[in-house]
């Protein structure tokens, strides 16, 4: 088990996975986080399964994303 861990499948035309690899301090990219995040960070790797099927093989659960959890979210909300 891999708690707090999430996979995402980005599309092959996708160019710019320097901006996506790497540790993201919570401070620099969260517009108004709390006194507990500004110690916080996520961490991007690649993942060397190349397919969802083997995604899937290895314990991961596939859950597609669904446009109403974004509704009324933009970016620059605070």
């Amino acid at each position: 088990q891999s708690p707090g861990m999430v996979i995402i499948e980005i599309d092959c035309g996708f160019d710019k996975f320097e901006i996506l690899l790497g540790m993201h301090s919570w401070s620099r990219i969260l517009l108004n986080p709390i006194q507990a995040e500004l110690s916080e960070s996520s961490k991007v790797f690649c993942c060397n399964l190349e397919t969802g099927s083997s995604i899937e093989e290895n314990g991961w659960k596939r859950t597609w994303i669904e446009e109403h959890w974004f509704r009324g979210w933009a970016p620059d909300k605070t």
